[in-house]
């Protein structure tokens, strides 16, 4: 049988080469968990945070498609997923204008307390 790194990820070939078992999971996590996504905002709040809608079509000119995601309508996203909330914050910093969201939401998978990324199981 061939002999198994236990600092392989098995889902590609990157090895975590400084063997801190916190740096592997989360690098694991980026390939089987999406926590956030760039959803947009309430369309009911769209409008006291800012999002530059009306009649469909943003400030920019952009189209802004509406949408439902987990029950509420939004607007303002790409729908774009992320594993880390790091790198969804930095999405939205580099987007700005693009997309709206707001980090600490509820409605964000990974803000709810129901995730499983910090499970220490195997």
């Amino acid at each position: 049988a061939p002999v198994r790194n236990r600092w392989k990820c098995p889902h590609c070939p990157h090895v975590q080469h400084n063997r801190r078992g916190p740096d592997l999971r989360r690098h694991i996590a980026t390939h089987t968990k999406q926590q956030w996504v760039c959803c947009g905002v309430p369309l009911i709040d769209a409008k006291a945070l800012g999002v530059p809608f009306v009649d469909g079509v943003l400030a920019n000119g952009l189209e802004a498609t509406v949408w439902v995601f987990e029950g509420t309508v939004m607007v303002g996203g790409c729908r774009t997923t992320f594993s880390r909330r790091d790198a969804f914050g930095r999405h939205l910093k580099r987007e700005k204008g693009r997309c709206w969201g707001d980090m600490g939401a509820l409605y964000q998978p990974g803000n709810r307390g129901d995730s499983d990324l910090h499970s220490t199981s195997s």
